[in-house]
């Protein structure tokens, strides 16, 4: 694509190709986006031309624990796996704020991505002299589903929270299954909203509704670059780069996005969502306090 001529870069959701891929960009100073990359150590891996397009993992790390100390919560585990960044540092992230905010991390699990069997994990906590109230981790298909059917069928009733990338539809189609579960996504279609808006159309043109928020982030990511055009006044890439870095409360479908003022990871909206009934119900929608993020 570069041999081509390309001024934009767009590439996958995970920190690891987003960054092999900046280390392609970077030297050339094109501009690059991830979809939903939410680590946010790859814009400072990478460069100045790297920009994260999604909530970071800290964003959403610190807006869950914000929820969760708000519910009461006090003693947290936490379940991490090596095998990716979101997967390591996201619960990580989560400890440091939920014991900023008073509350204690009672014991840590590891697991590899992938593997079928949690059972050691899930006799671990069991096994806990000081009960956690609250399992955080940020798995996601096919650990996640594989867990929580393991844990509630271990009769292990701690609620589980998670982030992004539990909204999809085969854990909705847990069903009760994981009833009480939290998870975040990056805007909720509240009646009458641009969202609302969006997902209507986007069911309209695709034939069935947006599976995630991940479909709405990758429309923003289209108007955060027309408006760069537009602001650059040219295909330039360090002018398009300059544009999208001095972005500020720009308007987008899930909300305002801003750029300016940050590391290239935005500031924008986390929604909180719980499943209850096999249903994602929104809980609230917020902007976490900067000075409350942990740094990557």
């Amino acid at each position: 694509m570069i041999d081509a001529g390309a001024k934009i870069m767009i590439t996958p959701c995970d920190a690891d190709p987003s960054i092999s891929a900046g280390q392609l960009t970077q030297p050339l100073g094109i501009p690059t986006l991830t979809l939903c990359g939410s680590a946010p150590v790859l814009t400072a891996a990478v460069g100045d031309v790297m920009f994260g397009t999604y909530p970071a993992d800290n964003v959403q790390a610190t807006a869950v624990a914000n929820f969760a100390i708000a519910e009461g919560k006090k003693k947290v585990y936490l379940l991490t796996s090596p095998d990716s960044t979101y997967t390591a540092n996201l619960p990580e992230y989560f400890g440091k704020v939920f014991e900023k905010k008073g509350g204690a991390v009672v014991g840590r699990g590891t697991f590899t991505m992938g593997q079928p069997d949690f059972s050691a994990e899930i006799t671990n906590i069991k096994n806990l002299a000081d009960q956690p109230d609250l399992i955080m981790t940020a798995a996601y298909e096919p650990d996640f589903p594989a867990f929580i059917q393991q844990l509630r069928g271990a009769d292990v009733t701690v609620p589980v929270y998670g982030a992004d990338a539990i909204g999809t539809p085969t854990v909705k189609g847990l069903g009760k299954l994981v009833d009480g579960v939290v998870y975040t996504a990056a805007g909720y279609a509240e009646p009458g909203s641009k969202l609302q808006a969006f997902n209507a159309a986007f069911a309209k043109y695709a034939g069935h509704a947006p599976e995630s928020t991940y479909e709405v982030n990758g429309y923003e990511i289209g108007l955060i670059l027309d408006q760069a055009v537009k602001t650059a006044g040219s295909d330039d890439p360090k002018a398009i780069r300059d544009a999208i870095a001095g972005l500020k409360d720009f308007d987008g479908i899930t909300g305002k996005i801003t750029y300016a003022g940050t590391d290239r990871m935005p500031l924008r909206p986390v929604a909180l969502m719980r499943y209850e009934g096999g249903e994602g119900k929104h809980i609230q929608t917020m902007i976490p306090d900067a000075a409350d993020v942990p740094a990557p």
